[in-house]
């Protein structure tokens, strides 16, 4: 394991996606809040008896196995445009749709700390204020136990399965396992979890899945990317805390790699551009 850890390692400039000068793609992105540990006095607020109905859709995490009921859900389609030098970071939303409870403040504020983002070829991650050791980092002997458990043909390659875990507790690290690739050792899938002992603030579970697909015999490059966030609200005098579960879920194709982005795109105004439909 340790001997696959290094070459992964030595490897990790050559198969970061933030290594190319410009890249470009389509992505779907979905994202979802739901309401978990609902409380009957919750249920029998005057303002929800005439939606009794949508308690019948109370569904349970496999994730956490507690029940929970979505109240809102967004989706959008867009093209992204990146490039290094000179920055330009553009993205042109092709369609999207809300459906739920989307005027809550309280909610939104829960919404928007999902743009997290998650680059594991960094050596800390930084979620919600917090850096964490990724498991693949330059140190990474220094703060996790690892473990080789299979060897598989999976999508083309020849790929090793590694475990991994923290070496001690309360450290801003993961536990989790992955794939990468023979001769390139570039990971093909990982998944990683906040350790149980670390405090997060309100953040009481985290889960990140990150996919890569292979564009040539050297190219990896994201496929899909899932964060599965925990967000506890605190009660007073509650044994019985209710929170959000926060999912976001986001897939890359028509990649395009160092190709210039053309001059009308570069002149948009916004970063961020809603097309009229």
């Amino acid at each position: 394991a340790h001997v696959l850890l290094r070459k992964i390692i030595a490897k990790k400039e050559d198969n970061n996606p933030s290594r190319f000068d410009s890249y470009q793609y389509e992505s779907y992105t979905k994202m979802e809040m739901d309401l978990n540990n609902i409380k009957d006095s919750f249920k029998n607020k005057k303002i929800m008896r005439q939606f009794q109905f949508v308690f019948d859709y109370i569904d349970t995490s496999v994730i956490t196995g507690k029940p929970y009921l979505p109240v809102f859900i967004t989706e959008s389609l867009s093209d992204y445009h990146f490039q290094k030098k000179p920055r330009v970071e553009r993205e042109i939303i092709k369609a999207s749709q809300m459906s739920g409870i989307n005027d809550n403040a309280s909610l939104a504020q829960f919404t928007g700390q999902l743009h997290q983002n998650v680059n594991i070829y960094d050596n800390f991650i930084d979620l919600f204020n917090m850096g964490f050791v990724s498991p693949i980092a330059d140190g990474g002997l220094r703060y996790y136990k690892y473990y080789l458990t299979d060897s598989a043909f999976r999508e083309g390659s020849w790929c090793y399965h590694m475990s991994f875990k923290p070496k001690r507790k309360q450290e801003p690290t993961f536990v989790g396992d992955f794939w990468v690739a023979d001769t390139t050792f570039a990971i093909q899938n990982m998944q990683m979890r906040i350790a149980k002992d670390v405090n997060l603030n309100w953040v009481k579970d985290l889960v990140s899945n990150n996919e890569f697909q292979k564009l040539n015999d050297s190219t990896w490059f994201l496929k899909k990317q899932n964060l599965f966030v925990d967000f506890m609200i605190t009660e007073k005098d509650s044994t019985k805390q209710m929170g959000f579960f926060g999912r976001k879920s986001i897939s890359y194709k028509n990649i395009k790699l160092n190709e210039p982005i053309k001059e009308e795109i570069i002149k948009l105004d916004n970063n961020v551009i809603v097309e009229e439909t």
